[in-house]
């Protein structure tokens, strides 16, 4: 939920990034407080009183791969930028970070997979699922509770196992 601590959380794990990496941060507003010297922070744009002007997640993030990123952290992914995550990771971006919001690993999981299918893209539901599987390495879920305590409710492993063709969430 919002307040939950999630770009706290965020934060907190950017500080164990190696100092020599360069990272580039994306967001719709400027929240990512990272200390490493080699920081790029892209911001979007709306569009202006004449409906120009708008830059979005998606092409701040497709700029971002020219940037040569040793890690991309993305704010919050709501949208079609799921699939270029997703893709990047696969292809040598491993260790981004990013901001799903959901109410369980499991929703997080599937939320991603639903965000892939929104681009459109041609390829079925079963292979977006093992495309995220193989992709993400951990969904920490964070909640925060009735009396105000912000906690982290699960760490969970996403697996694809290639010899049983099976996706796993573990805990």
């Amino acid at each position: 939920s919002t307040g939950a601590g999630k770009t706290t959380a965020l934060n907190v794990f950017s500080r164990h990034i190696p100092e020599e990496e360069r990272v580039v941060t994306i967001e719709d507003t400027h929240e990512l407080r990272l200390l490493q010297e080699h920081v790029v922070s892209l911001v979007t744009k709306p569009v202006n009183i004449e409906g120009k002007g708008e830059i979005t997640l998606r092409e701040l993030f497709i700029n971002s791969l020219r940037m040569r990123p040793d890690r991309i952290i993305m704010g919050e992914v709501r949208g079609a930028e799921m699939l270029d995550l997703i893709q990047s990771i696969s292809s040598g971006h491993s260790g981004s970070l990013s901001i799903v919001h959901a109410e369980s690993p499991e929703d997080c999981y599937n939320r991603m997979v639903t965000m892939m299918l929104m681009t459109g893209i041609r390829l079925s539901t079963e292979e977006i699922r093992k495309q995220v599987a193989r992709a993400i390495d951990l969904i920490v879920h964070i909640e925060l509770f009735f009396d105000g305590r912000r906690r982290v409710t699960s760490v969970t492993d996403l697996i694809y196992d290639e010899a049983t063709d099976k996706i796993a969430l573990n805990n």
